[in-house]
């Protein structure tokens, strides 16, 4: 009588063998890792800009007690770096960025754009910038592309315009084209080699005098104002000094 087979008994894995099968799990699991690494350097993720916006919010609460503010992501560059914009809930002028660099802080521009007053000369010059263009067409001037609206303060030479006379700039002051902070304007025109007029520094003063005659009409309080001459490639052909409003010859 044939005995009936014993059942196969299931042994238990050699050692090498188990090792191995460690070791592939931990190298896939290594991979899935770097996979999740390498993509996050890259493009960033929720959980890696979260954790970065409460080290930012940290901060700030840190480094500016009292300050009720917003925060809101704007940027995301390789390597974790997160770009925060913190924005005052009571002051417009002071909003500023939090760079935030591996989960640690790298810097924050509250200096240059608040404590320099730079989002107030860009409100401010927002707003001059229209009603200086809308003073130029009504004195049929057309308004170059190139304008620049910037602050003088001291200076030294031919950019030494004296603040006297002019509000200093101060946080979340209203705008009052009629009492400015020391704003200089400076216009820039290109011009082909054809065009170039004659005499570069008569032309630049003769605009100047007609844009004084503009900005005193429609009662702005410029400042200082300059004329640049630029050819087609960029090149500058003429400048003119920078000219405080009181010295600017009256337009015939």
């Amino acid at each position: 009588m044939k005995l009936p087979a014993r059942p196969r008994q299931s042994r238990p894995p050699k050692p090498r063998t188990r090792a191995k099968r460690i070791a592939a799990a931990a190298g896939g699991f290594a991979i899935v890792l770097g996979l999740l690494f390498g993509y996050g350097y890259c493009f960033g993720g929720p959980v890696s800009r979260y954790l970065s916006g409460r080290i930012a919010a940290r901060y700030v609460d840190g480094a500016y007690p009292g300050l009720d503010y917003t925060l809101r992501a704007t940027d995301q560059s390789y390597g974790y770096r997160y770009i925060f914009e913190v924005q005052s809930t009571a002051s417009p002028d002071t909003r500023f960025h939090i760079w935030v660099n591996m989960g640690r802080i790298a810097w924050d521009t509250y200096e240059v754009d608040v404590g320099s007053f730079a989002n107030t000369r860009e409100r401010l010059g927002q707003q001059l910038r229209q009603d200086v263009a809308a003073a130029l067409a009504a004195a049929g001037m057309e308004t170059p592309a190139d304008t620049s609206y910037w602050m003088v303060v001291g200076g030294s030479g031919d950019t030494a315009v004296p603040a006297e006379g002019h509000p200093p700039f101060a946080l979340d002051m209203p705008y009052d084209k009629g009492t400015l902070p020391p704003f200089a304007i400076e216009w820039e025109f290109t011009v082909g080699y054809d065009e170039v007029p004659d005499d570069l520094a008569t032309a630049a003063a003769a605009w100047i005098s007609r844009a004084k005659s503009a900005m005193d009409t429609a009662g702005i309080d410029i400042a200082a104002y300059q004329v640049t001459y630029r050819g087609t490639d960029a090149s500058e052909l003429y400048a003119s000094p920078l000219i405080a409003a009181g010295d600017v010859p009256a337009a015939p």
